[in-house]
């Protein structure tokens, strides 16, 4: 019997993850509902919208002494919400308040305080679907979705202990709110710059992505 066919004999953990053997390069292994799934990483212009975001929120927010500050930014890390949710997104960010300094180990144990996925075709169904749930079930209170080819940004606030039902058009579980602008807070309790958006219920919106003038405003 080959190691995968061992592992989907059981829920999966960290330690599969760990012993996996001949992984193809540029592929992500993570753990979603004990499953083991192997995706894709990041093409090149998703890449490039990864790392533009990085630069862009990791500036003020994580590396300039000068910027507001409290964050720690991190591209792909390895996050382990639950012994059978190990998963890798594109970006996170936890508060430093809550997360003094970052762990040298991996998988990180802490859950973010903010996700964002860039939607490529092989992997946005299961961004918002399964991914999605996971996250919100671990109580990640703020989880993006970037389309790079619509220019989109879809802000999703979530509430621990809620699940993200199936995508569909119109409204959602009671756990989502949506911000129908192009900057959003993401994990502020106090009135931020973005606050002056309106909350539209339990809906979920598309909205443009912010651009340089207005994204600062995200993390506040």
């Amino acid at each position: 019997m080959t190691f995968m066919a061992e592992a989907a004999l059981k829920l999966a953990t960290w330690d599969d993850l760990d012993a996996l053997p001949g992984v193809p390069e540029g592929t992500n292994v993570e753990i979603v509902d004990g499953e083991i799934v192997l995706t894709p990483r990041s093409a090149s212009s998703s890449g490039r919208t990864q790392g533009g975001l990085y630069r862009f929120l990791g500036g003020p927010f994580d590396f300039d002494p000068d910027g507001p500050g409290g964050w720690w930014l991190v591209i792909e890390p390895e996050v382990e919400l639950d012994r059978h949710q190990v998963l890798i997104p594109d970006l996170a960010g936890w508060r430093r308040e809550r997360l003094p300094r970052l762990p040298d180990s991996r998988p990180v144990r802490v859950r973010p305080d903010w996700v964002c996925e860039v939607l490529s075709p092989s992997t946005e169904r299961l961004d918002r679907l399964r991914k999605a749930n996971a996250y919100l079930r671990a109580g990640v209170p703020h989880y993006w979705l970037v389309s790079v080819p619509g220019r989109l940004l879809e802000a999703l606030r979530g509430t621990a202990g809620f699940a993200l039902g199936p995508t569909r058009t119109g409204t959602s579980s009671g756990s989502l709110h949506s911000r129908r602008s192009s900057s959003t807070s993401a994990g502020s309790s106090r009135p931020s710059r973005a606050e002056k958006c309106r909350t539209a219920g339990v809906s979920r919106s598309r909205h443009a992505a912010p651009h340089a003038g207005t994204a600062g405003s995200c993390l506040t």
